[in-house]
């Protein structure tokens, strides 16, 4: 038997459901804000693809035209070029994640300096809430769009070479980039 507040919980769920993503690609875009890739220098990164097993490029290949269809990432002709790798999920067995190696590149990008709050100012702040909820955006980085002028920073690279160059179309996680909301409170 559930209770008055667990049902009108279920009611206000159902009522916003449309808010919710249904799959990891059903997250949506900001609007109004576009992520910058400041760079401290104009440096061109391009490495070599990484090497990997044919299972892996298949894999690859797969991820790849997922993010395609989804809209999250284009063709590129950019002088750059990050390798990709797969990475096996902590939660999910025998499922990998394509990853991007932007160490290069992040190292030429300029910080911004964005202090996290002090969790003593933040504990006073909550001392009268009644209510502590926690909210897991899945994807959220996909959620952010990559300024136009600043896409082919992101460009990555697969066994494919150059000839199959990506970008993308929003914020990769591995990308730090100088302005992302997210833990602007």
């Amino acid at each position: 038997m559930t209770t008055k507040s667990e049902t009108d919980k279920q009611r206000i769920l159902h009522k916003y459901k449309e808010i919710f993503a249904k799959s990891k690609f059903d997250v949506g875009v900001i609007n109004g804000f576009e992520a910058t890739i400041p760079l401290k220098e104009r440096k061109y990164i391009s490495r070599k693809p990484y090497k990997c097993s044919v299972e892996d490029k298949i894999e690859i290949e797969k991820q790849i035209k997922e993010l395609l269809a989804n809209n999250l990432t284009t063709e590129s002709y950019s002088p750059y070029g990050a390798p990709v790798t797969l990475v096996l999920k902590r939660d999910e067995e025998k499922k990998s994640r394509l990853c991007i190696d932007y160490r290069e590149l992040n190292k030429q990008i300029i910080p911004e300096s964005q202090p996290f709050p002090r969790i003593e100012d933040l504990t006073i702040r909550a001392r009268n809430c009644n209510y502590f909820t926690k909210l897991d955006v899945n994807s959220a980085f996909w959620s952010i769009p990559v300024r136009e002028k600043d896409r082919f920073k992101t460009a990555f690279v697969t066994h494919h070479g150059h000839s199959l160059a990506m970008e993308l179309s929003t914020v990769w996680f591995k990308v730090v980039t100088s302005n992302i909301p997210t833990n602007n409170g």
